[in-house]
């Protein structure tokens, strides 16, 4: 972790970061973090979010995946010039292959230029197959390096030439070569059929860990005098890749994308769905790690510029720091509660317009509200309910093992209860009543329905 200080010590006026948390007000995060000049200077997690919890990173994991890549081809381990099939396991390079592969290269892989001109993920986990031959055989259908498209394909094949370049998986040369040497203890990651981590999404780091992140990609790499990754790759990954066309827009997606970074109206940053961010400002010597649940991503960049920014180099006090310690030390999502007395167990059929997995196939609730049991594929799956606070248990079924924190209560017209999936951005609603419960995600995972396809351990 970071050492910790006063905003005000850093030059920063605290009542920015009040602002900024006022009008979040109405936003669902999980987290923040900001440091100035290598020091914390606001940590603060939104009950039952914690500073021990992991959270998914979706795309952020693209930028941690960059980074490995980059302290690498540091090491002289391959080049960002290197033809990628080339570092790719020769078994997988089997039937034929378009030409056009064979001009695509690690930077254009980090750089979304590989030449599809969308993205060719969609439908590869689902096919049964070795996923690098199916990747292989869906040539890019423009020239490399000339087109941009956010494709998951680019960052998996990094994520496969790292591993048969080292030996090791993705997640396993990250934490060796970049993660601990920042401090960072472990990493999770969510991996193909075969056991490779995704490389493009399925990164779990805490939110100190990403502010420790974030900060190392501020100092260009280098933490107490030792350069992790060469300095000399941030002049080209913090750029755009691809020319952007003239005019100012008010969307921070629309100023460039360079080496697996987002290049913003303000600095760069790394960015996940529904609100993962690890933000840097050069200008402002700023750091910042944001977690959350929410579709509303630009909201969030427009609070930290119309707030944060101000605030930086402006007057702060000892008083407006005391504030802002006891807010953040004051964060909560506010639990559901019983607004009707306790009923007798019962049971509902899944209502077939709810949005979870459909082996979802009923929801039985104990009498005392604690217990919420869903019948999954045949076998019930029980876990803890609070009334009025967050309860926390697993969701336990096919060997996997997935964290949850729920609260819940009687209503006139059954029960409700919200379930957050607490080491993802995710978190899904039941609603129970009359024949039926409505199990509803609030925002839908991209990779799979069932929240128990998202457990890691």
């Amino acid at each position: 972790m970071l050492p910790t200080t006063d905003p005000s010590h850093a030059g920063i006026d605290a009542q920015g970061i009040l602002d900024l948390l006022d009008g979040a007000a109405h936003l669902d995060l999980h987290s923040i973090a900001l440091a100035r000049r290598g020091q914390a200077v606001a940590r603060g997690w939104w009950a039952p979010y914690g500073p021990e919890r992991k959270h998914l990173l979706y795309s952020c994991s693209k930028s941690i995946t960059a980074t490995t890549v980059a302290a690498l081809v540091g090491d002289g381990v391959f080049s960002l010039d290197d033809a990628v099939l080339d570092l790719l396991p020769p078994a997988a390079l089997v039937g034929e292959i378009a030409e056009v592969w064979r001009r695509v290269t690690v930077r254009h892989c980090l750089t979304m230029t590989v030449g599809h001109t969308v993205d060719a993920w969609p439908g590869l986990m689902a096919d049964g197959g070795e996923l690098l031959r199916s990747i292989l055989a869906d040539p890019p259908d423009g020239e490399p390096g000339a087109v941009f498209a956010y494709n998951q394909v680019a960052t998996y094949l990094l994520s496969r030439a790292v591993s048969h370049m080292t030996g090791r998986m993705l997640d396993e040369v990250a934490m060796t070569r970049v993660l601990s040497r920042i401090g960072i203890p472990a990493i999770d990651w969510e991996r193909d059929r075969a056991g490779h981590p995704l490389g493009f999404t399925g990164a779990r780091l805490r939110t100190d860990d990403l502010l420790a992140l974030t900060q190392l990609w501020l100092a260009r790499g280098e933490v107490d005098g030792e350069q992790i990754v060469p300095a000399s790759w941030f002049d080209e990954a913090t750029r755009p890749a691809l020319p952007v066309p003239e005019g100012a827009s008010a969307s921070d997606w629309e100023h460039g994308y360079g080496h697996s970074f987002w290049i913003a109206r303000h600095g760069y940053r790394a960015d996940g769905a529904y609100g993962q961010f690890g933000i840097v400002l050069p200008e402002q010597q700023l750091s910042i790690a944001i977690t959350s649940e929410l579709e509303a991503m630009q909201e969030v960049l427009d609070l930290v510029w119309t707030h944060l920014l101000p605030a930086v180099d402006r007057p702060g006090s000892a008083e407006a720091d005391a504030r802002l310690a006891e807010r953040l030390a004051t964060l909560q999502l506010q639990p559901l509660s019983s607004s009707a007395p306790a009923g007798e167990r019962r049971s509902w059929a899944t209502d077939p317009a709810s949005d979870l997995d459909p082996a979802y196939t009923a929801v039985a609730v104990s009498a005392d509200g604690a217990t919420l049991t869903f019948t999954r594929a045949g076998d019930e799956v029980p876990i803890a309910v609070g009334d009025g606070a967050w309860a926390e248990s697993e969701l336990v079924a096919d060997g996997r093992y997935l964290p949850v924190v729920a609260s819940g209560g009687w209503t006139a017209a059954g029960y409700e209860a919200v379930v957050r999936v607490i080491e993802t951005p995710h978190s899904f609603r039941i609603a129970a009543g009359g024949a039926g419960a409505s199990l509803t995600w609030r925002q839908r995972p991209l990779r799979s329905v069932d929240p128990l396809d998202h457990a890691v351990r």
